[in-house]
């Protein structure tokens, strides 16, 4: 081979093995995932393209002139001979290449079959190997040449040099081609003649840009076009039109979704058949298309997406609806709004197109916290005031105007909350939602122990379902304005409706750990600020740790911990930061802070914070927190640790965490190296888990 091999260790040491054990293996996945390459570094192997044979009456031919012998002498020459022949692109001839393989095996027992095929033959002991594509660094990811992805394109690309300048575009450049071999070797071909980030910036019409002048390349591998259209034409017009319906998907779907935006009767066959051609793959009850197989699916859909995109809408906008109306009590439920965010959001785009419905889908998006779960707070805002621009002035617009005053609010921007609140009294000033922002308008910006009464009156005003999350807010509230016995019976109003609401819990404890702040100990406070913190990790909430970190550092000064508390201090900051939502302009919480930071002064205060202000994720800020920041290990290697000490498999690790099995044994034997440990079983008790 003129090309050197990267990376696919374990995957190759796979194909070893199953070679050893099995008389038939054939290696699945996508277009351009590399399954050639792989079968090329089987040594010693009798290679035959079959890409190049279009009949299947031809099959044996070219068996017999890569072995230089007549077509009825292949039987006999393969007869007495250990041989690993290799049959390469199946798929247009899968038949015909099933029958030979079964009529070779019969005749040559020393013979071993290794195809690969966009599916698998079905002939019986026929052992089935997936090639994915390459394993791409996170988002967040320091620069290495560790990730095979990265290795491949560093390698295909001599005269181009990977530096931590241009780390980030290598990061999106890998995304965007979904780690698929083929699409990263023509972007290195690019790199010869384009700076890389003109090539970042022109990937969205990859299917042009990315042309391969090799001259000995197959045709169907000379264009990642070409490689699509290879895949498309062994589809069945069925197939093909599912394929390009599929493309208005983002971030999976399941099959009901599929039936939805479909006008087939028979989706779940069509799917198998994507399924089985290596077009579609499905994990976790959830079908997923590559981004550069979306893309061409999506360049087919043609006059049909206005429809399909139609459908979609109202599919995911049926299910906004059914999760916002029982997500309280149906906890669930936030779970699979989680799952299918992307979705719901591609959806919110498409209604855009209808401003009424766009207003009523925001809003119902909003009031169950969907920001807390999704996009964040600031794009939240924005998205709502967008909306609030072409909807009727309904009910809805008056439920959003309140909505996008309490937010504007909390991310420190009074005057357009100020602007917001008064064309709702326009509106209606005896709505819930206009009583309930000028409460918290009190609270937050006044310090105004009126707000509580104030908030009191809106939570009556709104419907029984909707309440326990008021009852949320007013709690902290009372714990940071009002005397204990009022706090307590605020609290104890809480813990009526909380029970078997994750979030609601979260903030029963948070309150619950002010108020002890107040009127008991610190060291109990930050007891139960950190096992609200729990909580809110464990739901996913991101709303009320930017309340719970800060009140924790508050405690842990208060207990005289100031290093700890400089710390805390500074991961509160980040908090904010990352959710948009500055604490510094609320009233009560600048009082609380100012005693905490002169509570907190020590020599080391100044390093302390800034290394808690240089947190980056709330899975750091987490840590922090909760102590785990004294563990050698990063968040994803104590998050595999933790599932480690709960007794899974690395399988069922993988499966949780949605990674693959082989990151998550390197994760595991880097746990093992950071703790200076040889068995899984020594992991609990290093980290005091349990």
């Amino acid at each position: 081979m003129l090309s050197r091999f990267i990376g696919r260790t374990k995957l190759l040491a796979d194909l070893h093995d199953l070679l050893a054990d099995h008389r038939l293996v054939t290696l699945t996945g996508a277009g351009g995932a590399g399954k050639t390459r792989l079968a090329r570094e089987i040594a010693g192997t009798v290679f035959v393209e079959l890409a190049t044979i279009s009949r299947p009456d031809m099959l044996l031919r070219g068996v017999a002139e890569v072995l230089e012998v007549e077509d009825s002498a292949v039987p006999d020459h393969l007869a007495d001979r250990k041989t690993v022949l290799v049959l390469d692109n199946c798929e247009h001839l899968k038949d015909a290449a099933a029958d030979l393989a079964q009529r070779l095996l019969h005749s040559a027992p020393g013979l071993t079959i290794l195809t690969t095929s966009r599916e698998r033959l079905g002939v019986p002991g026929e052992r089935v190997l997936v090639v994915p594509p390459l394993d791409v660094p996170p988002a967040d990811a320091p620069m290495s040449t560790a990730y095979e992805s990265v290795a491949l394109l560093a390698d295909r690309a001599p005269s181009w040099q990977l530096t931590p300048q241009n780390w980030p575009d290598v990061v999106k450049l890998l995304h965007r081609v979904a780690g698929l071999p083929l699409a990263i070797e023509l972007a290195a071909v690019r790199l010869r003649a384009m700076p890389l980030t003109e090539v970042v910036k022109r990937l969205d019409d990859e299917m042009k840009l990315l042309t391969r002048n090799d001259r000995v390349a197959l045709p169907h591998h000379k264009t990642l076009r070409a490689v699509m259209d290879w895949s498309h034409d062994l589809c069945t017009p069925e197939e093909q039109r599912l394929w390009a319906q599929a493309s208005v998907f983002a971030g999976g779907w399941d099959l009901s979704a599929a039936e939805a935006v479909s006008d087939s009767d028979t989706v779940l066959d069509d799917l198998d058949g994507l399924v089985a051609k290596s077009i579609v793959t499905f994990e976790h009850d959830r079908y997923h298309l590559l981004e550069p197989l979306r893309q061409y699916g999506a360049d087919r859909l043609g006059d049909d997406r206005a429809a399909v995109l139609k459908r979609h809408l109202d599919h995911y906008g049926e299910l906004v609806r059914h999760v916002s109306a029982g997500w309280i009590t149906d906890t669930a439920l936030v779970g699979l709004l989680r799952v299918e965010m992307a979705n719901v959001e591609a959806a919110l785009e498409t209604s855009l197109g209808e401003p009424g419905r766009a207003l009523e889908l925001e809003f119902q998006l909003a009031r169950m916290h969907g920001a807390f779960f999704a996009s964040g707070w600031p794009e939240q805002y924005r998205r709502l005031r967008r909306a609030l621009e072409g909807g009727a002035r309904d009910h809805w617009h008056l439920e959003a105007l309140t909505f996008s005053a309490s937010l504007a609010l909390t991310l420190g921007r009074p005057d357009e909350a100020a602007e917001l609140l008064a064309e709702a009294e326009q509106l209606n000033g005896e709505f819930a939602g206009v009583f309930y922002a000028r409460g918290e308008r009190q609270w937050l910006l006044d310090g105004d122990y009126t707000a509580l009464a104030t908030m009191r009156e809106a939570r009556a005003r709104f419907e029984p379902e909707r309440q326990v999350i008021f009852s949320v807010h007013i709690a902290m509230a009372s714990a940071l304005l009002a005397e204990e016995p009022e706090v307590r019976a605020d609290i104890a109003d809480l813990a009526a409706t909380a029970e078997g609401n994750e979030i609601a819990v979260g903030g029963l404890l948070m309150a619950q750990g002010v108020a002890q702040l107040r009127f008991g100990s610190p060291d109990d406070a930050a007891d139960l600020l950190r096992s609200a913190l729990a909580r809110q990790r464990d739901s996913g909430d991101q709303w009320g740790p930017v309340w719970a970190v800060e009140a924790l550092a508050w405690a842990t000064a208060a207990s005289g911990q100031a290093r700890r508390a400089a710390r805390l201090l500074g991961a509160a900051e980040a908090a904010q930061r990352l959710t948009g939502r500055p604490l510094a302009s609320h009233e009560t919480f600048r009082q609380m802070r100012a005693e905490a930071v002169a509570r907190a002064r020590d020599p080391e205060y100044r390093r302390e914070h800034a290394a808690g202000v240089g947190l980056r994720s709330f899975d750091e800020i987490f840590a922090v927190a909760l102590g785990e920041d004294t563990v050698p290990l990063t968040p994803a290697q104590l998050e595999v640790a933790k599932l480690v000490a709960e007794g899974l498999t690395n399988r069922e690790i993988a499966a949780r965490l949605h990674k693959s099995q082989r990151t998550v044994e390197t994760q595991v034997q880097q746990i093992f190296a950071a703790l200076g440990i040889k068995k899984r079983v020594m992991i609990a008790a290093r980290l005091n888990l349990s």
